[in-house]
């Protein structure tokens, strides 16, 4: 049994014959503050106490939240609720009703009239954000390192190759240590300046 002063959210639907004749309505009233269908839907949703979700009525009533004495409370000056009441659903950072920054998501319920908003903590959820982050950082330091060692070590083969074939040219004429036949050159430029190289201490 519901104490006196519970607050009820009365749900009506027409009924129509066949012949699409209005023959009544069925209805039904949930108590707001005891445990009813919108808790068991809506609590699922609660992840930690910074994130939570509240619903209003099309006259700024909450009707839901986590908090059971704000239910009836009248929300006023409260730009998420403006905007979802006035039917447009999104994102955005303001403060709630303790001066708190929240980043917010909202969307309409068209059939009742209803907002829905789910809230977090900005410090909270972006705390979270920079921690996900570091995490995957930290995960991938070692490609990254190892990547850059490869990077590394083939810039140093590809540069002792150059140098070697520059060094058989400029060494041309005169007793060079260095033989362009002997230089393994693996990669397309450096096997042109090698066969280059070759040609011009031939002539």
């Amino acid at each position: 049994m519901s104490p006196v002063g519970n607050l009820i959210l009365s749900v009506t639907a027409p009924v129509f014959d066949d012949n699409k004749r209005y023959l009544g309505f069925v209805g039904g009233a949930i108590y707001l503050q005891d445990d009813n269908i919108l808790n068991q839907i809506l609590d699922k949703h609660h992840h930690n106490e910074s994130s939570y979700i509240y619903v209003v009525d099309k006259n700024r009533h909450i009707i839901f939240h986590k908090n059971v004495e704000r239910i009836g409370e009248k929300v006023s000056e409260n730009r998420i609720v403006d905007t979802v009441l006035s039917g447009v659903s999104g994102s955005m950072i303001a403060k709630n009703s303790l001066g708190l920054e929240m980043i917010a998501g909202y969307a309409p319920a068209q059939l009742t009239n209803w907002g829905i908003v789910s809230q977090s903590h900005k410090s909270v959820t972006l705390e979270k954000v920079y921690g996900t982050i570091t995490d995957v950082l930290l995960s991938t330091l070692p490609l990254m390192v190892l990547t850059l060692l490869i990077i590394i070590l083939l810039a140093m083969k590809i540069a002792e190759t150059l140098a070697s074939l520059a060094q058989a040219l400029k060494e041309e004429g005169l007793d060079s240590k260095i033989d362009p036949r002997k230089i393994t050159a693996w990669y397309f430029e450096a096997d042109y300046l090698k066969k280059h190289s070759f040609l011009v201490m031939k002539e």
